[in-house]
C-alpha cells in the first residue's frame, strides 16, 4: 500500500519537472545573472566587461534623460488603470442586468482581449492613420498633445473586456436575496449598487486594480508597435527606455539596473494597493 502511494506521488512529482526545468532555465537562472550584469558595464555582446559596483544606479537616479519616460509611464498607469476598470466594470453592470441578447454582448465585448497587443497596435495605429482623416479628424498618435491619450484610448478597448469579467463574476457572487430584501425595503437602482453590489465584490477592485497596475507601469508592446516612443518622447514608457539603452545603447549593465529598480516599485507599489484594499475587504 505504501509503495503504491510513494509511486504515485513520484508520478505525481515527475510531471511538475518539465515546467519546473523550463522555469529554471528559462526564467530564474537569467534572473540570477541579472543582478550581477547589473553591476558591471557589460554592453551585451564583448566577452570581458568590468564590475562597476552601483554606479550604473547612481547614473539612473541622476540622468534627466530618465525624467520623460518615468513621468509618461505614470501619467499612463494613473489614466489607463482608472478608465479600464471603469469602461470593465460598466460592461458588467450593463451584461448583468440580464436583458435579451445580454449572451452576444458579452462575447463581443471580451472580443479585443483575444487581439495581441501587438496586433492591436498596428490595427489602430492604421485607424489613427487612414480612418481619422477620412473623418476629418487629425490622428491622435501624431501629435505630442494627444499621443498619450491614444494610447490609453487603444489600451481600454482591448484589456475592458477582461476587467468586465472579473467584475462580472464579482456582481455574479452576490446573493439575490440581499438584493431582494434591498427592492421591498424601496431601495432604489443607484443605492443597491453602491450600498449593496459594490461593497460586496471588493475582492473584484483588489484583483482588477493591481492586476492593471503592473500591466500599465510595465507597458512596453502598446507604444512600441504605435509610436516607438514618439512623437519625439511623448509615448517613450520606462520600458522602452529600457530597451533602447539594452539594445540601442549597448548598456545592457545600466539597463539591467533600470529594469530591477522597475520591478521592485512595480512589486511595492502592487503589494501596498492589494494590503489596502484586502483590509477594506476585511472592514465589510
Amino acid at each position: 500500500m505504501k509503495k503504491k502511494i510513494f509511486m504515485r506521488e513520484a508520478f505525481n512529482v515527475s510531471m511538475l519537472l518539465p515546467i519546473t526545468a523550463l522555469f529554471v532555465f528559462c526564467v530564474l537562472t537569467p534572473f540570477i545573472n541579472s543582478l550581477w550584469i547589473m553591476l558591471t558595464n557589460w554592453d551585451g555582446l564583448s566577452a570581458t566587461y568590468k564590475f562597476v559596483g552601483l554606479k550604473n544606479f547612481q547614473y539612473l537616479f541622476k540622468s534627466k534623460d530618465a525624467i520623460t519616460p518615468v513621468v509618461n509611464t505614470l501619467y499612463f498607469t494613473l489614466f489607463n488603470t482608472f478608465l479600464v476598470n471603469v469602461v470593465g466594470f460598466l460592461l458588467a453592470y450593463l451584461v448583468n442586468v440580464g436583458f435579451k441578447g445580454s449572451n452576444i454582448c458579452k462575447a463581443i465585448f471580451f472580443m479585443p482581449v483575444a487581439v495581441s497587443m501587438v496586433l492591436a497596435g498596428y490595427t489602430w495605429t492604421y485607424v489613427f492613420s487612414y480612418v481619422f482623416p477620412v473623418l476629418g479628424l487629425p490622428s491622435m498618435l501624431g501629435m505630442i498633445e494627444t499621443a498619450k491619450n491614444g494610447l490609453i484610448i487603444v489600451n481600454t478597448w482591448r484589456d475592458a473586456g477582461f476587467a468586465m469579467v472579473i467584475y462580472y463574476a464579482g456582481m455574479q457572487g452576490v446573493p439575490q436575496s440581499i438584493i431582494e430584501s434591498a427592492e421591498i425595503d424601496g431601495a432604489n437602482a443607484w443605492r443597491k449598487l453602491t450600498r449593496i453590489t459594490m461593497p460586496m465584490m471588493i475582492s473584484s477592485f483588489t484583483i482588477n486594480f493591481t492586476m492593471f497596475f503592473g500591466w500599465s507601469m510595465k507597458t512596453f508592446e502598446l507604444p512600441m508597435t504605435t509610436t516607438s516612443g514618439g512623437p519625439g518622447r511623448a509615448t517613450e514608457t520606462f520600458a522602452i527606455y529600457v530597451y533602447k539603452y539594452a539594445f540601442v545603447g549597448n548598456m545592457v549593465g545600466f539597463a539591467q539596473a533600470a529594469a530591477l529598480l522597475l520591478m521592485l516599485i512595480i512589486c511595492t507599489m502592487s503589494a501596498v494597493i492589494t494590503i489596502t484594499l484586502r483590509k477594506r475587504e476585511l472592514e465589510l
